[in-house]
C-alpha cells in the first residue's frame, strides 16, 4: 500500500457546498472527498449522492459477486462510468491510503478474499461510480469565492458508519440523495466551523 503525497493542503479534508451559492443540481448539498490535488488539477468523489443502481446491475454479475447488492454512489459527472471503492481495510493489494484509515481502490481479487477470509464485511466497502474534476487552480479559486468550504471530516462521515450507519439509500433517480444524510453531515460540519472560529479568535492579535 502506498501513500498519496501530492494532495497538498486538502489531503485530510473534504469540501462541502458553500452557503447561498448557485450550483448545478449535481453539486447541491454535496460533500466531496478529494483524492488528488496537484499542479495538474484536482479530482474528488461525491460522498452523499446515492444512485438508483446496485453494483451487480453495473458489473452484470461477472465480478465481485459478493457485492452484487451493494448500492452504488455517484461520485461526479466525469470518468465515463469508471468504478472505484473506498474502504478502511488494511493490506488490500493495490489500495492507496488517501488519509489515515481511508483507502481508495484495490485489486478485485484482494477485496473478495478479504471478505471470504472474514477480515472484512461487504458493508466495509463503499462503491462509487464516476468522479469530479477541476483544472489546475480552479478549485482554489472556487474555495476563495465561497463556492466550497474546505473542512475536516471524520471517517465515519466518509464511510457512512457510526452515527451515520442508519442512513439508507432511497434514491430513485440520478440526482437523488438522502436528506437525512445531509442533515447529519451539516451537524458535524457546523461543529468544525465553530472550532475554526474559536481557533481564529484565540490566535487574533486583539484577542
Amino acid at each position: 500500500k502506498r501513500n498519496v503525497d501530492d494532495i497538498g493542503p486538502f489531503g485530510r479534508a473534504a469540501i462541502v457546498d458553500g452557503i447561498e451559492t448557485t450550483h448545478p443540481q449535481y453539486f447541491t448539498e454535496a460533500m466531496i472527498l478529494l483524492v488528488q490535488h496537484n499542479e495538474q488539477g484536482s479530482i474528488g468523489l461525491i460522498l452523499n449522492r446515492f444512485s438508483q443502481f446496485k453494483l451487480g446491475e453495473v458489473t452484470k454479475g461477472e465480478t465481485l459477486s459478493q457485492f452484487s447488492q451493494s448500492r452504488l454512489f455517484l461520485g461526479g459527472d466525469t470518468a465515463n462510468g469508471a468504478l472505484t471503492v473506498l474502504h478502511d481495510i488494511e493490506n488490500i493489494p493495490g489500495a492507496v491510503e488517501i488519509r489515515p484509515g481511508i483507502n481508495l481502490g484495490g485489486d478485485a481479487e484482494g477485496i473478495q478474499q478479504a471478505v471470504l477470509q472474514q477480515r472484512a464485511n461487504v458493508s466495509d466497502f463503499k462503491w462509487i461510480m464516476n468522479q469530479c474534476g477541476w483544472p489546475s487552480g480552479q478549485l482554489e479559486k472556487e474555495i476563495e469565492e465561497g463556492v466550497w468550504y474546505n473542512l475536516d471530516a471524520s471517517n465515519d462521515v466518509i464511510m457512512c458508519r457510526g452515527n451515520f450507519s442508519d442512513v439508507k439509500p432511497i434514491a430513485t433517480g440520478p440526482f437523488d440523495h438522502h436528506e437525512k444524510l445531509w442533515n447529519k453531515i451539516e451537524v458535524e460540519l457546523l461543529v468544525e466551523l465553530q472550532r475554526r472560529k474559536q481557533q481564529n479568535s484565540s490566535s487574533s492579535p486583539n484577542s
